[in-house]
């Protein structure tokens, strides 16, 4: 397993909870992330991602036990 899947949040990168953030963790663009979450806050009716997060809040899974702040930011 090579450094960058072994421990993905040593990196450096973009700030945590950032859509670059999620592009890097993800291994996908920042363009594709940003469309994505247009997508779905269209199908919610959500005009932030902030309001995304809130209606979609309800319906997340709760974290996993000794999840890092990290973890949740992004």
């Amino acid at each position: 397993m090579t450094a960058r899947w072994s421990d993905p949040h040593r990196l450096p990168g973009p700030p945590a909870g950032s859509e670059k953030a999620a592009a890097h963790r993800l291994g996908l663009s920042h363009s594709t992330v940003k469309h994505h979450l247009a997508n779905a806050r269209l199908k919610v009716g959500a005009t932030t991602t902030a309001q995304l997060v809130w209606i979609l809040a309800p319906r997340l899974p709760e974290p996993a036990s000794g999840a890092r702040v990290d973890d949740l930011q992004g």
